[in-house]
């Protein structure tokens, strides 16, 4: 189905400034009010009396919603990790963020925190969650590393039916925690399987604390090999790592029936150093 548009010309700006999802046969500005022409009738479209997103007391299924889209492109050279946004607004907005790599992330309404009149938050990110099967382009994600080579791999009823302590040869990276998803990679060949959740780190004395334990998901989950190497994934939702990119690009959204008025949109960011 074909979508139309009302796209608006700015004599003073020399540029096409808006596009309206209401269709009018006439519209003009006057004494700081917005009316059009519908069907021979005028309406005021900028008046507190009226619904926003209410036009010619028609309501559409489903519910138009106004959006914005810019861009944070600031030092735009730079590899960069967006943390957070930030509304200087009346109310909260709906954010969906997208960068150059391409990451895509987002923030819902209720994600906002308001402090001294303006609302924060961390940023989202929708990217998928390693998965079985995963190929080696998605091992790039920053959730995802090395554990290291298995050295020993025993299974401990004494802990759980299905648990098994894996001793490395080399120490465990201490970004690796308590319920990050564990993967078996094999041989490096490009395809890792998914294993189940992380229990333990660091089993000591009974055993190396270059050690983790895990319990089998299902009988038909991978048991790594002597030799073989394993992998680790954080929840790039809960950890919130940000978005990588030279620039944001971001959509903002509401289907508030209330004025919602947008002043600012700010990003706080690091540089990305791979």
């Amino acid at each position: 189905m074909s979508t139309y548009y009302t796209l608006t010309f700015s004599e003073n700006s020399k540029g096409w400034p808006s596009f309206y999802s209401f269709k009018p046969e006439m519209m003009v500005g006057m004494n700081n009010y917005f009316y059009s022409f519908k069907q021979g009738s005028l309406w005021r479209h900028n008046s507190d009396n009226v619904p926003r997103m209410r036009f010619y007391g028609i309501t559409e299924s489903p519910p138009v919603r106004a959006t914005l889209t810019s861009v944070i492109n600031e030092r735009p050279l730079m590899s960069k990790l967006f943390k957070t946004l930030e509304l200087n607004s009346t109310s909260p907005w709906r954010a969906d963020l997208i960068t150059d790599i391409p990451n895509e992330g987002y923030v819902t309404p209720s994600d906002w925190e308001k402090k001294e009149g303006d609302y924060f938050s961390y940023i989202r990110s929708s990217g998928a969650e390693p998965n079985a099967g995963m190929e080696s382009e998605q091992t790039k994600q920053r959730s995802v590393g090395g554990i290291g080579q298995v050295a020993t791999i025993v299974n401990d009823p004494l802990i759980c039916p299905d648990c098994y302590v894996v001793t490395y040869l080399t120490p465990i990276p201490p970004m690796v925690s308590v319920g990050d998803a564990f993967y078996d990679g094999g041989n490096l060949s490009g395809t890792i399987k998914e294993i189940n959740s992380i229990t333990q780190v660091g089993l000591d004395p009974v055993f190396s604390p270059n050690t983790i334990v895990f319990e089998l998901a299902s009988a038909l989950a991978p048991v790594p090999g002597i030799g073989g190497f394993t992998v680790y994934a954080k929840s790039i939702i809960a950890e919130s790592h940000g978005l990588l990119g030279h620039y944001l690009e971001f959509t903002l959204s509401t289907a508030a029936l209330s004025a919602n008025e947008l002043f600012a949109v700010k990003s706080d960011y690091m540089k990305s150093f791979p």
